[in-house]
């Protein structure tokens, strides 16, 4: 079983590609959201343990944005993670979110799509932007959950993509190949 965090805007859609063309049919897309897969998504950590071996029997990879913490019952899993650069991740996420916006899809609180707005209008919000999709503690302690990094396997690098897909397949034996979905340049300050 590989348990695949995906951080928002670190390569992630790359990554499912990837997964689910090496494990057809056997990849659950954990989201929570529109490109999370049809069945019911288990809740918390109780509901994932009390279904483990469904979930192990069903699927060799589970993959979306969720904390690590969520699927603690998989205990002899691999587990990987993407990292990006924090200041691009975030204006990455903000040119995703205004996108959206101008295709004419709402977002989640009236008061974010308003934070993207402001940005867009004012770059210099960007830290109040950063703030509020982020928390105060950060978007990636909620990811990598109570147990940090240290409970991954790969910690992979967007910046180093490539080099990144040699250590999964160095920890996992298998090989991804190199899809490079959604890609943006590195944000240049």
């Amino acid at each position: 079983m590989i348990i695949s965090v995906h951080v928002p805007k670190t390569a992630g859609i790359s990554l499912i590609r990837g997964w689910e063309s090496v494990h057809p049919g056997r990849v659950l897309r954990d989201y929570g959201n529109e490109f999370g897969s049809p069945e019911h998504l288990y809740a918390n950590a109780e509901e994932v343990a009390a279904h483990e071996a469904l979930l192990r029997d069903r699927y060799d990879v589970i993959h979306g944005h969720f904390g690590a913490d969520k699927y603690l019952a998989f205990t002899d899993a691999t587990w990987v993670i993407f990292l990006r650069e924090p200041v691009d991740r975030i204006v990455s996420l903000h040119e995703q979110w205004r996108r959206r916006l101008e295709r004419g899809r709402a977002m989640s609180s009236p008061d974010l799509e308003a934070m993207v707005r402001s940005v867009e209008r004012d770059p210099s919000r960007v830290v109040e932007f950063a703030s509020m999709v982020s928390g105060s503690k950060g978007a990636y302690p909620r990811f990598v959950g109570r147990d940090g990094l240290g409970r991954f396997q790969v910690v992979g690098l967007t910046e180093r993509y490539d080099e990144s897909l040699e250590l999964l397949r160095d920890a996992t034996g298998v090989s991804l190949p190199t899809h490079r979905a959604n890609r943006s340049e590195p944000t240049r300050v």
